[in-house]
């Protein structure tokens, strides 16, 4: 019975040396796979911090690819992952647009730029065990992308073509005719409602738009639009007389861009431009010609509150809006003289309004959301802004695990 425990011992023992190396084993792993996930949660945490980042450098009016970059840059610089500082690769930060089908799609188009990915990777993460135990190092990878989603912003409007989530009005008025004396431009000469819906677009052109609004190469007479082949019509503005494109309120309408002979300017880009700074056009022929003129808008302009919401009556009157600009805030073209003197307080961006033909107005055309809510006015400032608050407006949010296409690679 002795020799028989005694047996049995020297059994266990055996066992038990044997098992050893493989108890480690998974003892070691557990250890290592531990590790490993907390290198990883830092590293996550990191990386959101650096695409959020970016994010809102592209809210910036001044923004460009190597500022949003490098403010990604910026926040994983310092940063003390497997005890050791970090940097990302300019090459791992991308830029795109989400949506909920194709997912995250690369693109260097700053018109449709709302996203940002960044991608982590860090090898030879560890304790050694790893390569003990699998004959490998462990790698961490980490990809993390933000968007500023697709709002859904409505008061009670209708589908249909043009924007989504609601329509946008459009207004034009000629200086010369319809500014007498030296007051206020009072009433515009030609109002569409719904334009977006009734044409099915997303833009508007000074040079070939509808509905009888008059266009910048249009003839006229007595202020009522003519065929250039009709000899007592005459260019409205005539060959060869300069003027400037400025845009007014911009900082209200930022789901804009103002296509100018083929090259596109996001509207507050283009606001920041200083009056003195702005280009000299004419029609005609020869250098500086303007031959296209457009504002084009995002489709989802209104769905994500980058459209001014407002009245058509109170922009029609010109009434001030809440701060004292222009037609109620509405987003504005305007041509003006090239010294012509804008009014202060009349833009809210570094635009101002020219008010009148003695100040140098040529011409304008306005946008805006014509909603159901109350009138960008200060007499209607309190309702309107908790109608605006009532909006569903976007925020930045993470679409690592958004449904529909492929976020990270």
């Amino acid at each position: 019975m002795r020799w028989s425990r005694e047996r049995r011992r020297g059994n266990t023992a055996l066992y038990f040396a044997l098992a050893l190396p493989v108890i480690g084993g998974f003892g070691a792993f557990a250890i290592e796979y531990a590790y490993v996930r907390h290198v990883e949660m830092q590293l996550e945490g990191v990386n959101a911090a650096a695409s959020h980042a970016a994010l809102v450098e592209l809210q910036r009016d001044d923004w460009t690819f190597d500022s949003a970059r490098a403010a990604a840059i910026g926040v994983v610089e310092g940063n003390i992952v497997d005890d050791a500082p970090y940097s990302l690769d300019p090459n791992d930060v991308v830029f795109g647009y989400y949506n909920p089908v194709e997912g995250f799609v690369e693109s260097d188009d700053r018109m449709v730029v709302n996203a940002v990915r960044t991608q982590l990777v860090e090898h030879d993460v560890g304790l050694g065990f790893g390569l003990v135990f699998l004959g490998r190092e462990m790698s961490v990878s980490t990809c993390s992308a933000v968007a500023y989603g697709i709002g859904h912003a409505t008061t009670d409007d209708e589908g249909g073509p043009g924007l989504v989530n609601g329509h946008f009005d459009y207004d034009t008025v000629e200086g010369r005719e319809y500014c007498p004396g030296d007051q206020r431009c009072e009433g515009t000469t030609k109002h569409t409602h719904e334009y977006d819906d009734d044409f099915d677009v997303t833009y508007a052109s000074l040079f070939s738009g509808f509905a009888g609004h008059l266009r910048v190469n249009d003839c006229t007479e007595n202020g009522r639009i003519r065929d250039c082949a009709d000899p007592d019509a005459s260019r409205f503005l005539p060959d060869g007389q300069p003027f400037k494109i400025q845009v007014v309120n911009a900082e209200l309408s930022p789901g804009a861009w103002i296509t100018i002979n083929g090259v596109d300017y996001d509207v507050e880009a283009y606001d920041n431009i200083p009056f003195s700074n702005l280009p000299i056009y004419h029609l005609g022929t020869g250098e500086s010609e303007l031959t296209e003129l457009q504002m084009n808008f995002d489709v989802n302009a209104i769905a994500n509150c980058e459209l001014i919401p407002t009245q058509t009556r109170t922009v029609r009157n010109n009434t001030p809006g809440i701060e004292g600009e222009w037609r109620s805030g509405a987003l504005t073209i305007q041509l003006v003289e090239p010294s012509a003197i804008p009014t202060s307080g009349t833009g809210n961006g570094d635009h101002q309004a020219v008010t009148t033909q003695n100040d140098g107005l040529l011409y304008e055309a306005t946008y805006f959301w014509h909603w159901s809510g109350a009138s960008y006015i200060a007499a209607q400032a309190e309702q309107w802004q908790a109608d605006y608050d009532a909006l569903d407006c976007p925020e930045p949010e993470f679409i690592d695990d958004a449904p529909g296409g492929s976020v990270c690679p």
